[in-house]
């Protein structure tokens, strides 16, 4: 299920960037701060992802806040704004 703070995330212009310096990661806009949400590549090739947001650093990759949930969007073919 899509929430709607995930697709609003993707409507926004700078909501999610990627960083350059790091190809794996995604800088994405929460309430107050910018979060990085990174892909992990796991050993048995499925791929997680990780938030540094306050859910994510409780959950790790099982973690799924609206700042995953829009990344993974945006990989799933989903535009950015």
């Amino acid at each position: 299920m899509t929430t709607s703070k995930a697709l609003k995330l993707l409507g926004t212009p700078g909501g999610i960037i990627a960083d350059k310096d790091h190809p794996e990661s995604f800088l994405v806009k929460g309430s107050a701060l910018r979060y990085r949400v990174q892909v992990l590549h796991l050993d048995d090739g499925v791929s997680r992802l990780t938030c540094t947001c306050q859910h994510g650093q409780v959950y790790g990759a099982s973690a799924h806040c609206y700042h995953v949930e829009a990344v993974q969007l945006h990989l799933n073919g989903a535009p950015l704004a």
